[in-house]
């Protein structure tokens, strides 16, 4: 894992290189199909405004509002709108590290 490059949300390129970054869950967006099964978008307050949408195709993660993640995955770019976002599939994982209900 730790050769694997950190790449922070807001220098995203849309490479499908896999990476390590972190992020907050800010928003959650509702989908109306079963793939992706999560949508949410990223912010970082280290990094200021910074919006990242995250999709994740694996049932093996979940991501909750207000949370704060490590993650492996896909800097990745949606053809249909030309959009550069996170994608957590098979290989993927996010780590917990912040949690505001603990707190």
């Amino acid at each position: 894992m730790s050769g694997i490059e950190f790449v922070p949300i807001d220098e995203f390129d849309g490479t499908n290189d896999f990476v390590r970054t972190k992020g907050f869950v800010d928003r959650v967006i509702e989908l109306p199909c079963h793939q992706p099964r999560q949508k949410v978008i990223l912010g970082d307050s280290e990094l200021g405004a910074v919006d990242r949408p995250c999709v994740v195709y694996t049932k093996d993660i979940s991501l909750e509002k207000g949370c704060g993640y490590f993650f492996g995955g896909i800097d990745y770019t949606y053809e249909d709108g030309d959009e550069i976002q996170l994608c957590l599939g098979e290989k993927s994982w996010a780590r917990k590290f912040y949690d505001p209900s603990e707190s």
